[in-house]
């Protein structure tokens, strides 16, 4: 998808990004799917509570199901997250509601 015929089909960025996290997970690279998430998917749409469960579960896959160093790199993610939105609302560009799917973790 990052080709000239993965650009024939047209795709949303959110649309592309979920499926190269999705053909990440089939091939086992877990490192590459978690950075797509939390570099892109959650920065774009931090409230989308589905991408926060995948980061969980691939994350756990990453670690060997080691649930301290998943939580860890979570949470590492959802203080940038909050970061950011704190930013965006001190600017007066944040959005009207605040962000549920972040406090859900």
């Amino acid at each position: 998808m990052r080709n000239h015929l993965g650009s024939l089909i047209q795709f949303s960025e959110r649309e592309k990004l979920e499926r190269i996290v999705d053909m990440n997970v089939k091939v086992g690279n877990f490192d590459a799917a978690i950075a797509t998430l939390s570099e892109k998917l959650l920065e774009l749409m931090p409230d989308q509570w589905s991408y926060w469960k995948d980061l969980m579960k691939y994350s756990l896959n990453c670690h060997d199901n080691d649930f301290q160093s998943s939580f860890e790199q979570c949470s590492l993610m959802l203080e940038r997250v909050l970061k950011k939105q704190d930013g965006l609302d001190s600017d007066g560009k944040g959005p009207r509601v605040p962000l549920r799917g972040p406090h859900l973790f």
